[in-house]
């Protein structure tokens, strides 16, 4: 029994470790913001693919004392707009500004589906 504690402790590290290090390792992170009671996370990654072709990928995390969930709400790619900031952030709902305007993501905080992805126009090919 005493092997096994120590174990799960060491696995339970790793498990919640490994997704935060392995998403989008490399990558410029472009913008990083909490909610309030920051147990949610909306982070956008930078993808430099050559002049005029950057793209920016953005990632809505839960984070819970056992648990992390990250999920794909979309990407903006620079031969449609750029990506400029994240306007607003709160649990269900994320407010982010480009060249073109304004766009808005929405999500079940419950069940980290996310409902109002970036529509896929913006980022082609993806």
């Amino acid at each position: 029994m005493g092997a096994f504690v120590p174990g799960l402790f060491l696995g339970s590290g790793l498990f919640l470790a490994s997704p935060d290090a392995a998403v989008r390792r490399g990558h410029d992170l472009a913008g990083d913001v909490y909610t309030a009671d920051r147990r949610y996370e909306l982070r956008v990654f930078h993808w430099d693919f050559g002049p005029g072709q950057d793209e920016w990928q953005v990632l809505v995390e839960r984070r819970g004392p056992l648990r992390f969930v990250a999920v794909d709400a979309g990407c903006v790619s620079a031969t449609v707009t750029s990506y400029r900031s994240v306007d607003a952030f709160e649990p269900g709902h994320a407010r982010l500004t480009t060249d073109t305007g304004v766009i808005d993501i929405r999500f079940d905080a419950q069940t980290m589906h996310v409902t109002d992805p970036i529509p896929g126009e913006l980022c082609p090919g993806d």
